[in-house]
């Protein structure tokens, strides 16, 4: 949730529109891109979704996103003019920046090395941000809460996992 939130700020602050009727593409489908993909849509944007995993893409439907495949990437692309990418693989690579408006905006989110040329899209004019620490740099009290959660539920179930072991 931090993620997502923090990326729609950086998308509001560099954007000259608004976020409401805004054609928004979000690259997989996991952890970050169904909060994200749940704000955008509230906000108004037309949110388009594209994952290689079905339950993620099931998840997408269900959220009223609109589902692109691989294969139709290009035909796409031209359209949007906002970018999410949470996959930490290359995705947009310079085939596929060379087809898009000079006017979209990129944001990159995924874990290094990215998912985004950013070479390439900087070579052909497009603006994209590599987004690293977003949870700690826009929410860190939130992200902190969030981190103990989680890491005290794994703790207690690796606890848990140790006791039935030496039983």
């Amino acid at each position: 949730i931090p993620t997502a939130e923090g990326a729609i700020q950086i998308a509001m602050e560099k954007l000259p529109k608004t976020i409401f009727n805004l054609k928004v593409l979000i690259l997989g489908m996991g952890r970050v891109g169904r909060p994200l993909a749940r704000r955008l849509m509230a906000l108004g944007a037309e949110v388009y979704c594209l994952s290689k995993c079905e339950v993620s893409l099931a998840w997408s439907r269900e959220l009223g996103c609109k589902i692109i495949s691989y294969e139709k990437l290009t035909e796409y692309l031209p359209h949007m003019e906002l970018v999410f990418n949470t996959v930490p693989a290359l995705i947009l690579e310079e085939k596929y920046l060379t087809v898009m408006s000079k006017d979209t905006l990129i944001v990159d989110l995924a874990s290094l090395p990215g998912g985004v040329d950013l070479q390439a899209a900087n070579k052909l004019g497009i603006e994209a941000h590599l987004c690293l620490g977003l949870p700690g740099k826009t929410a860190p009290r939130t992200a902190g809460e969030i981190l103990c959660q989680v890491y005290s539920r794994l703790l207690g179930e690796l606890i848990k996992k140790q006791k039935e072991d030496n039983e």
